[in-house]
């Protein structure tokens, strides 16, 4: 039986260890990049959520294999956009040759970041009558060096001029992939290929979403004294 000043100082104890696992509570966040009118600049990434404020989303960037040809962020179409000029026409041509678009997402510092989901849209689109395009569209990450693909292959056709109807990749479910927790930073590059090589050929992408939950990194100093002083106060009032 513990007595009246064990029982404070057990109180004491437990009350130290919910205060110190406050500390690693994890605050949900996502981040949008959707290219719209309203951004300053189009590209810029929107975070939303009650972590939003810890995590930072930089500008959306093209790869070297796109910075050379027909490449950009659009206006008439709020969306990303390549030529079927510039890129490659096969997957792993697409990735020797960086045909990407680049995000990137960073945790403020003393903070870590879990990424539980990953989206995006991608859609054919011919400018000229009686050309077909189609466009394979591809996602990987920093976390493995971009070696594998996180999540499958999104492709669209488009064989009428002015027709763009994007299709969603659906919700990549990255939360059980160890990979993908405790980062300070990740960057994920959208790649695109297609068989075309046609002036009137276009691939658009839009709506790139990751979502996650960001938490402050436990010094592991005082971590440890605080649940081994507790440990410690409970035993020697027993």
């Amino acid at each position: 039986m513990l007595n009246t000043q064990s029982r404070f100082t057990c109180g004491m104890a437990f009350a130290c260890c919910l205060f110190t696992a406050s500390l690693v509570h994890a605050a949900p966040f996502t981040v949008i990049w959707d290219f719209e009118d309203g951004n300053s600049p189009r590209q810029m990434g929107v975070t939303s959520g009650a972590g939003a404020s810890d995590v930072t989303a930089a500008d959306a960037v093209l790869g070297p294999g796109l910075l050379g040809g027909d490449a950009g962020f659009s206006g008439s179409t709020d969306s990303t956009y390549v030529r079927s000029l510039t890129t490659a026409a096969t997957e792993a041509d697409a990735v020797t040759g960086e045909d990407y678009f680049e995000f990137t997402i960073s945790a403020a510092p003393g903070y870590q970041m879990d990424i539980n989901s990953l989206s995006w849209e991608a859609a054919a689109n011919t400018n000229a009558a009686g050309l077909t395009v189609t466009i394979h569209t591809f996602m990987r990450a920093s976390v493995d060096g971009y070696t594998t693909n996180a999540g499958l292959i999104v492709s669209d056709t488009a064989t009428a001029t002015g027709d763009i109807s994007f299709v969603s990749s659906g919700n990549v479910d990255l939360s059980a992939v160890a990979a993908y927790d405790n980062l300070t930073s990740i960057t994920f590059r959208l790649y695109q290929y297609d068989e075309l090589d046609e002036f009137d050929g276009y691939g658009r992408h839009n709506d790139i979403t990751v979502s996650g939950d960001v938490t402050l990194i436990p010094e592991p100093a005082s971590l440890s004294l605080v649940l081994l002083g507790a440990a410690l106060a409970c035993r020697r009032r027993r």
